[in-house]
């Protein structure tokens, strides 16, 4: 027998009573944007405790997910680009164009970034007014399954860990460090600010390529070497060499450093300190 409770889907069995495909955040708020604290936490555990007569602080969790709305300066997905791989997951994008999320997966996990605005659109959801009008990034680690495994722990985990002042430190601090595995790169980006045209384009490119193959003196010599095994003409070649030469002599590579991932990370560890406040 099963039936609805808000959000919630609960099946009664002779022996089991289970709460799944819902959102404690969403029994409390409406939404998923915003963050429990350990008081919204209990008492939501205890209102469930009340409608179900049950003592829902018994009750065993056999899913976690931790994580938080972040509002970041630029558009979510261009963050994508600049997380790399994470050990012993397997990293993927997914969605079309419009609603793309990045995922790492590994066994009973999952860790994603995604835009909460477009998750939010696609469930016919209402954004919260603090919300509206900023870059809503969403953070999560998601424990879909033995979650006392996951975390080290021998016994089950009960319901009323969950607003255990020193447990909910202990994951929120695995939420930190899981996003500071990740690798990031891309960390240098042309500043497109200073690109005036296609023109200017093709210069910075051919000095990128230039400095890939160790600097312009070397560069020079590879193609008179290709010349001389008549692999290109004398005319490719002194057209290859003025080009090179008017490129990496008459402008310099308009790069930047992507401050994307600082700006982040120390989202993500304010979200974390603001958290700690509420133990």
């Amino acid at each position: 027998m099963f039936g609805n409770l808000n959000n919630f889907t609960v099946t009664v069995s002779r022996d089991i009573v289970q709460i799944k495909n819902g959102s404690l955040c969403k029994w409390v708020y409406g939404n998923n944007y915003q963050t429990l604290t350990l008081q919204d936490i209990k008492n939501a555990i205890t209102q469930l405790s009340d409608i179900l007569h049950l003592p829902m602080e018994q009750a065993k969790v056999t899913r976690l997910d931790v994580g938080v709305t972040l509002q970041v300066n630029n558009p979510v997905e261009t963050y994508y680009s600049h997380l790399g791989e994470l050990p012993y997951s397997i990293r993927s994008e997914t969605g079309n164009r419009s609603t793309r999320s990045l995922y790492y997966k590994r066994n009973e996990q999952i860790i994603t970034f995604y835009d909460k605005d477009k998750e939010n659109r696609q469930n016919r959801g209402n954004i919260p007014e603090q919300f509206v009008n900023f870059n809503n990034l969403r953070y999560e680690q998601r424990y879909l399954s033995h979650v006392s495994k996951q975390l080290g722990i021998s016994d089950d985990i009960k319901a009323s860990e969950l607003y255990n002042p020193q447990f909910i430190e202990g994951i929120v601090t695995k939420w930190v460090n899981t996003f500071k595995r990740i690798k990031k790169v891309n960390m240098k980006q042309l500043d497109f600010r200073k690109i005036q045209g296609f023109a200017d384009l093709s210069k910075i490119l051919a000095q990128i390529a230039v400095t890939q193959y160790g600097g312009v003196a070397n560069f020079l010599q590879m193609i008179e070497d290709e010349k001389r095994r008549g692999h290109i003409s004398p005319n490719q070649y002194r057209a290859f060499r003025r080009g090179i030469i008017n490129a990496c002599c008459t402008s310099e590579v308009v790069e930047t450093e992507a401050n994307c991932m600082g700006e982040l990370e120390t989202k993500i560890c304010e979200a974390a300190e603001n958290f700690k406040y509420t133990l």
